[in-house]
Formats: C-alpha cells, structure tokens, sequence
C-alpha cells in the first residue's frame, strides 16, 4: 500500500480573531502577544488581525487589523469571515471568551465560523464546569466547526471531554505565552526601580471584584510585622466594563481597607494599564507573586503564566490553573479567603531565602516551554496539520448538530427597523412600508411594547443603544401619565399634542405591565426609579377596572415588579383582588366547549390565561393553573391544524360564541401573546409540549401560515402589519414589529433552559441544518 501518512504543509497566511490590543483586557494582549510571535515565524504581512470591538467607536488599532467587526451587528461577522475567505487565509486562530462576541452567550461567532472556509484553530480562555445550556450547545457546535481546540492547561482539556463531550483526538494543549526574560535575582534590580531596600511583593492585572486584593491586603498587618521591610504593589487599571458600571468601587474600598490598617507605606496602587515592557520590569524586581484569587474554576491565568515563566516565587489560592502550575513544589497554595494562612506562606518564603531561590528555580524552568516563540510554533505546527487534513477531507457542512440547532436555528434580533421608528419623542405607530408615518403620530400603548422590548433586548445583548432607546420610551409613558385622572392617555399627534384626556382601562393596564417590567429588568437606578414611581401612581385606580384584558396586563405586570419586590403589600393584596376577579369571570362564563371568560376573542386573547399562569409560581392557585392551562391548550387548538400550520384568528370580525371565526385578518399582536403565555406555561409545568407550540407560533412570523409567506422582514429588521388573503400587509408599523421582536426575546429566553429529547435530536436537527444550508 501506499505511504498515508500525512505531511503537514505549513500555512503561509494566518488571521488572529478575537479582541485586540490597545483593547484593555487579558485576551486582547494575548492576541497582540501570539500575533507578534506568529509573524516572526512567518512574517509580518502574512499575519493579519480581525478586531471585535467593545463599543462603537473602536480603537486605535495598530496596522496589522485589517477588519473590525462591531461585537453587536451580525451582518459584520459573515463580512469579516467572506473578506478572509476572498484573500484566502491559510489558517485562522480564533480567540474565544463567551463575552467577545456578540449575542446571547456569544452566538454570533458561530455563524461567523459557518462562513470561514479554511482551517479554524480555537483557543478558549474560558472552560466552564458547569455551563448553560446555551454554552454548552455554543461551545459544542463551535468545536465541531473547529478543526483543533486549543486550552491553555490539562484540566481545560478534562472539562473539554466530559462536559462538553469533545474528541480527545480534537484537544490540544498549548501553554499561555510568557515573555522571555532571563533568571535574576530581584533585589540587584530593587535599587533601579526605586526600591532600595524593600522586598517587594506583586499582584498585577484588571482590577475588579473576585480578584480577592483585599484577602491579600488583610495577611499584610501579619507580614510587615515579620518583615518590615515588604512593599505590596497592586498593579492594573480598573477593568473597562468594571469602570463602566460601578466606577471605581472597587479600588476605593481597597484603598480605604489600606487607611484603616494603617498600610499606606507598605501597600501601592499603581493604576494604569502598563506595557509589556512595563510589566516585566514589575515582574522583575518582585520577590513573590501574589494571585488571592476568589474563584476555583478558574483554568487560565495569563498572569500566573508570566510570573511562573519569569521565576518568581508564587503563592496563591487553588484555582485550576493555579493547581497545575504550581505543583511538584514551584509554589505554594493557600485556601480561599484566608488571610492569615497566605501571611503564613510569604513569611516562610521571605524567611528562607535557600527554599525560595529552589521554587524559583524550578518554576523557571517548567516555564521554558512557554515563551511565545515556543508557542507560536506549536501553533503553527497545531495549524500545519489542521491545514493538511483539510486538504484530504473537507469539513462536512450538513452534519447532524444536537443542541447546536438551538442556537443557529433562529434568525438573529435585530432592532434597525426598531430605531428606525424610534425619533426624539418615542415610536412612531404607523409606517408606510419600511419608512415612518408621521401623520398618525405616536401612542403610549407601542411605547409601553417598546419599553419591555428594549429592556428585554438589553438584557440579552448589554447594548447600551437600548438603554437609550429605553430611555425614550419610558419618558413617553411618563408624559402620558395624567397626574388629575390618575389615568394614561394614549394618542399623541405629530406635533405633541394629547388627542384625550384618558385612555382606555386596557392602555392603562399595559402600562402596569410595561412598568413593572421595567422594574424587573431595570438595568440603572434612573429606569428603577422613575418606573417604581409610576407603578405606583398607576396602581390607584386599577381597582374600580372592569376589562378582564386590563385586569390580565396588571396582574402579569404586579407579577413581574414582585420578582423584585416580594414584600408590596399593596401590590400583593391587588394582585390577590385580580386575580380572584379573572377566576370568577372565567368560572362563569366557561362551559366544556368554550372555556374562556367573555363571548368572543377579539384581541391579545392569550394574555388572559397567561396571567392565571403566572399565579401558579406562587404555588397556592392550582385551580387558577388548571383554568389557565385549559384556556391556553383551546386556544392554541382553535388556531393550530394537525399539520402544524398556524392560522390566527382575524380581527375582521373575530370570533364569537357560537358564532364562525374570522380566516383574516390576522394580527402579529395575538402570536406574541400566545408565545408569551406558552412560554409561561413551559416554565411552570416544565412540559414540551408548551415548548413546541411557542416555537410554531413564532414561525408564523416567518412562513408557517395561511399564505406560506414571511411577515418578519429579513432586510429592514421589521415586521409587516399582518397577514390578509393576498399575503402580508406591506406596511411595517410598531405594533407588528415589536410582536416579533417580544416574541423572539420570550423564545429565546426560554431556549436558555431547554434541552431537546434524545429521540428528537437526529431528526430536528437534520431537518433545519439542511433548510440553513
């Protein structure tokens, strides 16, 4: 037989994925450290960088980014992925971290590596022992899509193969790079950097919470009694996204901690984001390093890499990486949290200058193998093979794909057409086609949709341009509030004028279901305050309400403001009154065959059982969860046949007791109800059933219905204004669109904790992977 074995052919082009330097994160010096590396193995111009910025503006970049992909817009993602496809890269290394990219979880860089068409090397920062559902589908689709997956230590390549259920054949292992820097003794370099003297003592990195700087600053009292000579320095900006929301927290309380134990001549804050250059010259006249780390799942460090690689003596507390790296005596471990037991460690270490000198010894030795030269050509080397295999056998595009079709199957939210109705006063309703219409002007019930779905979509992605969208919304429904009525209007002209003094009970009662909400989801204290306000002034008047619609839209809003605040004792005892009230109205008026409150459906006709749902977390309403799920499972009946297809009930003369249902026309306002309630009732009961039936009633947006046709909008983001005999109303408003987009938040949120059955995952699969194809 003929020689099969495989001679790697060396990529000659080679793109780094990921976030990149001057970036201030771990991942983005790494990327910049291991690009560097490459292009001195293979050049500097074959070695190019796609950027995934944080924010919207970017960064100054230095020359070798060719691209940078904005981390919220997906359309950029298969942009970046076709530029390196035209210029035929050989090879690329994807960096991954589930908080680069963007999307729930960081689904998006799945599509992005769907769309590559050359050799894929992924490194992961991150192995979480105990993931989502969403990360365990994303990290299992994103190693098939991998040729090689690279972990920075052993224990990421256990977790890799027993939770995640990876080949080992597709592992490897590749150390975090380290400068090479020679062995010296740091106390000849002490008078150089200002030290005469002092021993020093290094911690370095991002700052922010989990660190554990302030179990470090705690053993020092202990320390300096023992040794008055030691300076603990505490190198590292505030992290970014850390600064972000909590400003400097953090710091001030370390440093406050520092004043109270009177440390100020033995604890130094350095706070800047330093260079490499920089940091090694830190590295190098610190005596101990110091890593007091909270977290025990922690499996890569790049810290820890640089000081075990530069010969420091290092004493940490047990994390994962720290375990491994610090074995066979290259360090010493300190449990958790514990101050006195980490003064013990460095106080026998300073005290033994013979047991130092030996753990520095060997650390510096196990770190021989990681500096970035070294690592670059195990990457190469890693990328020589995955090229020469894809060379013999090309990655199969249509294999079966288990929990992964949870993630690729829907199409991505995207709130353009959103903004696009969205001006300075708030959302427009009308549209003529794609394009606002500005004679019909605005109404405070799509604002109040806007506000749940901006706050929804927020908490998916933390894009800020919701929040100010949210803003928006949230102070149209405060001008809409008539303080002398106690009561919401609804329609704004154009030119913002009130076209009434008080809106109808059901405006009222989506307001209270917007508002709390927003209490729920409120991201800031300025959303929480002004939303917990308003609650409260619209809950006045709810009482004296006889709309069973606007009794259901309160009591799914009070629902959603006791998840954060329980004890409202007068949200509490009004819910109870609802509640009761609903019970009632549908005890008598149901009967076997209609089982529903009123004499007709008309509209948002499933927000009525969803309420009695709700009820059921409270675990003392089985009668409420047993009429709830009786009215929803007819509902869904009447408007769903044995094939699946979904046929709404039309607004063009609803459906009355006793009387013909109406074919058209049919309104995305009643699928997002429906999704919303089956979605409840999947959480409740836990039952697949709800799941399945959310999930059909979001592809009526998309084709499964009367006409075959989309209504969603694939192009603008929007939805169209429902759905008549000769196909979907060609104008896309604010109504219909945020039903789409509340209904794709509601399943993606449910998607979160759902697992497909085994028996369903061959063929569920198959079928949608072969319609993406």
């Amino acid at each position: 037989m003929a020689d099969e074995t495989l001679r790697p052919a060396s990529p000659q082009t080679a793109a780094i994925v990921g976030s990149y330097f001057p970036r201030q994160c771990g991942i983005a010096v790494f990327s910049k450290d291991l690009r560097d590396a490459i292009a001195a193995e293979i050049g500097d111009r074959q070695t190019s960088v796609i950027a995934v910025d944080d924010n919207t503006t970017g960064y100054a970049y230095p020359r070798e980014v060719k691209f940078q992909i904005p981390q919220h817009k997906p359309a950029e993602y298969i942009s970046a992925a076709d530029l390196l496809n035209v210029n035929q890269i050989d090879c690329v290394l994807l960096q991954h971290e589930f908080g680069i990219y963007g999307g729930r979880d960081g689904k998006q860089v799945l599509e992005f590596a769907q769309t590559l068409r050359m050799p894929i090397i992924t490194t992961l920062h991150t192995v979480l022992r105990e993931p989502s559902n969403s990360q365990r589908a994303i990290i299992k689709e994103l190693a098939r899509l991998s040729d090689r997956i690279v972990v920075m230590s052993h224990i990421g390549a256990s977790l890799l193969s027993e939770v995640y259920g990876v080949a080992s054949e597709k592992i490897a292992y590749i150390p975090h790079g380290i400068a090479d820097v020679p062995f010296v003794n740091p106390r000849t370099l002490s008078e150089q950097f200002g030290m005469e003297g002092k021993r020093v003592l290094l911690t370095f990195g991002l700052l922010s919470p989990g660190k554990g700087i302030e179990v470090a600053i705690r053993a020092m009292p202990a320390i300096v009694a023992a040794h008055p000579d030691v300076v603990y320095i505490v190198l590292g900006a505030t992290h970014p996204h850390v600064l972000k929301n909590d400003g400097n927290a953090y710091r001030n309380s370390l440093e406050r901690l520092v004043d109270r134990l009177k440390l100020d001549h033995h604890v130094m804050f350095h706070n800047r984001f330093v260079t490499r250059e920089e940091l090694m010259r830190y590295v190098g006249v610190a005596e101990i390093y110091i890593t007091p780390y909270e977290g025990a799942q922690q499996i890569t460090s790049g810290t820890l890499a640089y000081a075990v690689g530069a010969g420091k003596a290092v004493v940490s507390t047990p994390y994962r990486h720290a375990e491994e790296m610090l074995a066979d005596g290259r360090g010493m471990l300190f449990p958790f949290g514990q101050s006195d037991a980490l003064a013990r460690c460095v106080n026998v270490l300073l005290g033994d200058d013979v047991a130092e000198l030996a753990m520095r010894r060997k650390a510096y030795q196990y770190g021989r193998p990681m500096i970035w030269k070294e690592v670059a050509r195990s990457y190469l080397e890693l990328a020589s093979t995955a090229v020469t295999e894809r060379n013999r056998h090309a990655r199969h595009t249509l294999e079966v794909r288990a929990e992964a079709t949870e993630v690729a199957a829907l199409p991505d939210v995207n709130i353009a057409h959103l903004r696009r109705l969205t001006d300075d006063t708030g959302i427009l309703q009308h549209a003529v086609y794609a394009i606002p219409n500005r004679h019909h002007g605005y109404c405070t019930d799509d604002n109040c949709r806007a506000l749940v779905c901006a706050l929804r979509y927020y908490d998916l992605t933390r894009d800020d341009a919701a929040l100010a969208l949210a803003d928006k919304y949230l102070s149209f429904t405060h001008h809409a509030f008539n303080p002398g009525q106690q009561r919401f209007r609804n329609f704004l002209s154009y030119d913002r004028r009130w076209l009434e003094e008080i809106g109808s009970e059901d405006v009222h009662g989506r307001t209270i279901w917007a508002l709390g909400s927003a209490v729920q989801l409120a991201p800031n204290d300025a959303i929480l305050s002004l939303s917990i306000r308003l609650f409260h002034d619209a809950l006045e008047k709810v009482e004296s309400f006889t709309s069973p619609r606007a009794w259901a839209f309160s009591l799914v809003g009070m629902h959603a403001y006791l998840t954060r605040f329980a004890g409202d004792s007068t949200a509490r005892r009004l819910r109870e009154t609802l509640s009761n009230r609903l019970m009632d109205a549908f005890r008598a008026n149901s009967s076997a065959d209609w089982p529903w409150c009123e004499d007709s459906l008309t509209y948002d006709n499933a927000k009525l059982p969803h309420a009695l749902i709700l009820l059921a977390k409270e675990g003392a309403h089985p009668e409420m969860l047993a009429q709830g799920l009786r009215s929803l499972e007819w509902l869904v009946r009447l408007q769903i046949d044995d094939s699946g297809r979904i046929s709404l009930i039309g607004n063009n003369g609803w459906l009355v007791r006793h009387g013909s249902r109406a074919r058209f026309d049919q309104q995305p306002i009643e699928a997002m109800a429906i999704i919303e309630a089956c979605a409840e009732a999947y959480r409740v009961t836990g039952e697949e059933v709800w799941y399945d039936r959310a999930r059909s009633f979001l592809d009526w947006f998309t084709g499964n219905n009367d006409t075959g046709l989309s209504l969603y909008d694939y192009q603008t983001g929007g939805c169209r204004d429902g759905l008549s005999p000769d196909g979907p109303n060609l104008n896309e408003g604010a109504e219909s669109t945020l039903a789409w987009l509340i209904g794709l938040l509601a399943m993606l949120d449910i998607m979160r904790s759902h697992v497909l059955p085994t028996d369903e995952l061959s063929s569920e699969s198959s079928t949608r992977d072969m319609s993406l194809a």
